[in-house]
């Protein structure tokens, strides 16, 4: 039998801080609130897909880029999760708006829904200045 001492005690207690800290910063955050954002919006069978988890990580870094500022704000409110953020409300609608438009822009998602495409397919992020045809609403606008 292992005799209980302060140092074994401060050792399991750094280690479980230490475990706690990783768990949580692997657990949730803005990633899986932006999933959260498409599979409300779009279905629960767009956001289990991998063209989904490459989105957020292609929205990640084009948010993280365009508004760092705003970014390190939201990845500590989604990985906080305060119960009640009321400045916080507006900036949550304005972000499943970003979410859902950018996710039809940078995907076939609403063709597949329609029933005109089959299979769902991730392009990329929309960029007017970079790829101006590759818009896939492009087509549904010009009939």
């Amino acid at each position: 039998m292992t005799r209980l001492t302060r140092r074994r005690v401060l050792v399991a207690g750094a280690a479980g801080i230490a475990g706690g800290f990783a768990g949580w910063s692997l657990s949730s955050g803005f990633g899986d609130h932006i999933l959260r954002i498409v599979g409300e919006s779009f279905g629960p069978e767009f956001a289990a897909a991998d063209g989904a988890r490459q989105f957020v990580s292609d929205l990640l870094d084009r948010l993280q880029q365009d508004r760092p500022g705003e970014f390190v704000l939201e990845e500590v409110f989604y990985r906080a999760r305060p119960i009640a953020f009321p400045e916080l409300l507006p900036q949550e609608r304005q972000v499943a708006d970003l979410v859902a438009t950018e996710f039809a822009l940078a995907s076939n998602v609403l063709q597949v829904i329609a029933g005109t495409e089959q299979t769902f397919e991730y392009f990329g992020l929309f960029s007017p200045a970079t790829a101006p045809c590759q818009n896939p609403l492009s087509a549904a606008w010009a009939v």
